[in-house]
């Protein structure tokens, strides 16, 4: 699951649908990225993963798609579910 967001939620009973995004990467269904573009409430998308939020540099949206592409290369060459998978180095994020 790929979040692209401000962090800004706008729905009610966000918290819960976060926690259900967490429970699911806990349970082994999925793996979820957040990245926060301008400005974003990094903290608030970090209640949607396991893993830290990572912050867009910029407009770098071309860099952050040829990563997740190449991620998704490398991940589908794993020979189980259990396998680990290091993925490529970020480039287009901000510190």
């Amino acid at each position: 699951v790929f979040i692209i967001s401000d962090g800004e939620p706008n729905d009610e009973n966000w918290e819960r649908k976060a926690q259900e995004f967490k429970e699911g990467e806990g349970d082994g269904k999925y793996t979820t990225f957040t990245v926060g573009v301008e400005d974003a409430d990094l903290g608030c998308l970090n209640e949607f993963s396991q893993r830290d939020a990572i912050m867009l540099n910029g407009i770098e949206f071309t860099k952050l798609f040829m990563w997740l592409s190449k991620s998704v290369r490398v991940a589908s060459k794993r020979s189980t579910d259990t396998e680990k998978t290091s993925l490529p180095p970020v480039d287009w994020s901000s510190v």
